[in-house]
């Protein structure tokens, strides 16, 4: 089960990557061409991707460490 509060710094992190203009540009042209030119749906698209993907990593990321702990 995740934690909500970490969801939300994933999301939080993800929303600030795109207000900062450090956003994947993979990713968001992947979004925007999926949302038709949308802009404001792209965003919502890349946020919740990104989050996803953030959470992803951070899981490898854990996983890698308890196999080095061995």
């Amino acid at each position: 089960m995740s934690n909500p509060n970490h969801d939300e710094e994933l999301y939080a992190q993800a929303a600030a990557e795109l207000e900062d203009g450090n956003r994947d540009e993979g990713l968001w042209a992947k979004c925007f061409a999926k949302c038709d030119g949308d802009e404001n749906k792209a965003k919502a698209r890349y946020i919740r991707t990104r989050a996803e993907r953030l959470g992803l990593s951070n899981d490898e990321t854990l996983i890698q460490e308890e196999r080095s702990d061995k």
